[in-house]
């Protein structure tokens, strides 16, 4: 079977275990399992038992299905007859998603026949599960079938809700249909409403399937912009079924590799590692655990002198910090101008104070947002995202970084 790895890990400087904390659950996913059952095994295909092998080998706590779980239709008939003998054991603690394979039944009817409540709701599909520090997110990807994807879409009002009221410290997502992808389907601009909420809320990571192989991808804006700010993804196409070539390598590729096997993904207290294991033995890692972004609050400070109107005294405003990056919502009344001043510190320990000018332009749904900044201290802004609203006051979301 050709192998094909294509990039290495880049190794960076580790956190200190105080810093991510103890570990608390261990995930294995893959996406793209089991072949229809008129399909014969070889080396190169159906290699569903070799990649169940892993996940047993493993011991998870938790196993994410990504989608494509049974070809070629998802028929019960066939889950029952190839998917559950074989990756039926882990089926008690599957948290699954639904592929496109699984659409070709009409509605996915095998597909949340044969996982029942543990699918969510049949016209849905989403769903989240909350492990210990960690929001588990699972998505829905056949955007056509459930009402769409975008942000006013059921599923993208409740995937929002669900991240403003959560207290979770960090946050995963997955679906099937890959945002980033060098693979035979590439890139999909449909789940980019997802990716962009996901964004604002700071979630650590993203994974899919889809494209049989696996894939990493650094830290992307929805957009497709490579930026500290951004999720890093993971594309785990690789759960037997059979193995393609890349195409057109996408950029912010990190590592591509040819090979059946599982990811696996170690969650912490305040933190996750991620590997890649195949079935031939070898392991890919980035030899990094990763720091989740920390809650924690920016308060008021006193303005400058003479601000067009004055600082409020109070703001209800809640930040995530990542090092060196400050994104906060702060709560303001209506007003077409307003001064705001917040000091903040990062991982560094740097406090510092900006004095902010915000012009505000009400629309239905949407406010866009224009910030004018004084200096002073260590900090810059260097970037304005848009905050929505549909009632005053407005909530302003604002990009700051520390220089």
């Amino acid at each position: 079977m050709p192998v094909v790895v294509l990039a290495s890990w880049l190794c960076l400087a580790q956190p200190s275990a105080a810093s991510v904390g103890t570990h608390e659950t261990t995930l294995a996913a893959a996406g793209d399992i089991t072949c229809d059952p008129a399909t014969s095994r070889t080396a190169t295909t159906c290699q569903d038992a070799a990649t169940a092998a892993l996940v047993s080998a493993a011991h998870p706590d938790r196993v994410l299905a990504i989608g494509d779980l049974q070809y070629t239709n998802g028929a019960l008939a066939s889950f029952l007859g190839e998917y559950d003998p074989v990756w039926g054991a882990f089926k008690a603690t599957t948290l699954p998603v639904p592929g496109n394979h699984e659409y070709l039944t009409s509605g996915a009817s095998g597909y949340f026949d044969y996982w029942g409540a543990q699918a969510g709701e049949r016209s849905q599909g989403w769903y989240a599960t909350r492990l210990g520090s960690w929001l588990i997110v699972s998505l829905n990807s056949n955007c056509a079938s459930i009402g769409g994807c975008g942000r006013s879409s059921p599923q993208g009002v409740w995937l929002e809700s669900q991240l403003q009221s959560s207290t979770a410290t960090c946050q995963l997502a997955y679906w099937h249909h890959p945002r980033f992808s060098s693979g035979l389907h590439g890139d999909n601009v449909g789940v980019q409403p997802l990716w962009e909420i996901l964004q604002e809320h700071q979630a650590e990571l993203v994974l899919a399937g889809h494209d049989h192989e696996f894939e990493r991808f650094e830290p992307m804006l929805a957009d497709a912009t490579l930026s500290s700010s951004g999720m890093p993804s993971y594309v785990i196409g690789t759960g037997g079924v059979d193995l393609r070539d890349f195409g057109i390598v996408r950029a912010g590729s990190a590592v591509r590799i040819k090979k059946f096997g599982i990811g696996l993904i170690d969650l912490y207290a305040n933190g996750w590692a991620a590997e890649f294991r195949a079935t031939d033995g070898t392991t890919a890692s980035d030899g990094v655990t990763h720091e989740c972004v920390a809650p924690t609050v920016a308060e008021a400070a006193s303005a400058p002198s003479a601000p067009p109107t004055p600082v409020p005294k109070k703001m209800q405003t809640a930040t995530r910090i990542r090092p060196l990056h400050v994104k906060g919502a702060a709560v303001l009344p209506p007003s077409s101008k307003q001064g705001l001043a917040l000091t903040w510190s990062s991982r560094t320990r740097t406090v510092c104070t900006v004095y902010m000018t915000l012009a505000t332009h009400y629309a239905t749904r949407r406010v866009v947002t224009r910030v004018k900044a004084i200096r002073r201290g260590t900090c810059k802004v260097r970037g304005v995202n848009q905050g929505s609203a549909t009632l005053e006051p407005a909530t302003i979301t604002i990009t700051i970084r520390v220089s």
